[in-house]
Formats: C-alpha cells, structure tokens, sequence
C-alpha cells in the first residue's frame, strides 16, 4: 500500500518547535497564541514556564501576554511542572506572566494542589514565591476553602518559620483567606510577621 503518510505528532510538539526555532517574532507570536488553543496538557505547561526565562521575549508586551494566556491554557502543567522542578531566577515581567496563571489556576480551588504547589514556593528565590502567593490570594474563591490536615498544617507552619518576613505575611494573608489563620497563632504571634496583619486589620 502505498501514499503520504501523515505526521503523528502531537500539535503541541509541533508548536514548541516552532515557538522555539523561528527567528521571526511574528511566527512565534502567532505559535504561542496557537499554544493557548491546543489541549491542556502537564507537557505544555511545562514549556511555557521554560520560556519565561528568556527575557527578550518577556520583555516584548504582545510576547508576553501571548505567554500568559498560553500559561492560563496549560495552567495545571505551568504550575505543577514548571514551578516545581524549574529553579531559574525570573524578570518582573516573568513574574507578572506567573501571577496572572497561578490566579488562573486557583480560580477552580485545586485543593489537591496545595502541598506541591507551596512546597515548590522557596526553591524559585522570593521573588517568585510573593508572585505565586499573589495569585493564590487574589484567585482562590473565598467560598471554597481547603480543608488544612495535619500534614497541610505542618508544612504551611515550616514554611511561615524559614520564608523571608515578606513572603511569610503573604502566605499568613492566603491562610487568612482560606478560614485557618487560627490554626498558625504561634507563627501568627511571632514579631516579625505582625506588621502586615496588623496593616490590614487582621
């Protein structure tokens, strides 16, 4: 039997080879739009997050947003792949991209998420984990609220003791948001994590 055979390769990883090998913006603009309309997959989300470490391309706003609504597209892959198991040190663009997708992601209250999603919070350096608990506050509904075990409760705890102050205020903010700010009085009571409470009437 003879005739063309066709490609079997998944869209996505036709995309990224696109997205990653053309020169020309414009085609990896169109690319990256293409990538925000493809299945969501873990794979994808996952390369969206890598190209946030190339700074000519956050830099750019229509690349940027292009990065974000892809990251929104992918959301589960960008925060569970890419948070967790890329360490690269992010521009304030970047981290605007990463704000915008974890409160995507946190919109639908991913409950199963949170243990891998706050305990990737210090390996991307503070900057990164203030962007990711900024999305966290800012998308989660205040009408559904986790429920904190024990083993939830231990780790938001070690995280509240080894976070820089800055990073620990905003992690003790989404626990306020999520009902359990009770669950933490002694990190809560703890000098350096009272300023911001206290700024918000908390």
């Amino acid at each position: 039997m003879t005739g063309v055979q066709t490609c079997a390769l998944p869209i996505s990883i036709l995309l990224r080879g696109v997205v990653e090998g053309d020169p020309d913006s414009q085609v990896r603009l169109a690319a990256i739009l293409a990538y925000a309309d493809v299945p969501s997959s873990a794979s994808a989300g996952q390369a969206v997050y890598s190209w946030l470490a190339k700074d000519a391309w956050t830099a750019d706003p229509w690349l940027k947003d292009a990065l974000a609504a892809a990251g929104a597209r992918h959301d589960s892959g960008f925060v569970l792949d890419g948070l967790n198991r890329d360490r690269a040190q992010l521009s304030g663009p970047a981290l605007e991209v990463v704000r915008i997708v974890v409160r995507h992601f946190a919109g639908a209250a991913p409950e199963a998420s949170i243990e891998p999603t706050l305990a990737a919070l210090p390996a991307g350096g503070p900057s990164r984990a203030s962007a990711v608990l900024d999305g966290l506050i800012d998308g989660w509904p205040e009408e559904r609220p986790p429920h904190l075990e024990a083993a939830r409760r231990q780790l938001i705890a070690e995280l509240l003791r080894s976070l820089p102050d800055a990073t620990a205020e905003k992690l003790l903010l989404l626990v306020h948001k999520w009902g359990h700010l009770g669950s933490f009085a002694p990190e809560v009571g703890s000098e350096e994590h009272t300023s911001e409470l206290q700024s918000r009437g908390l």
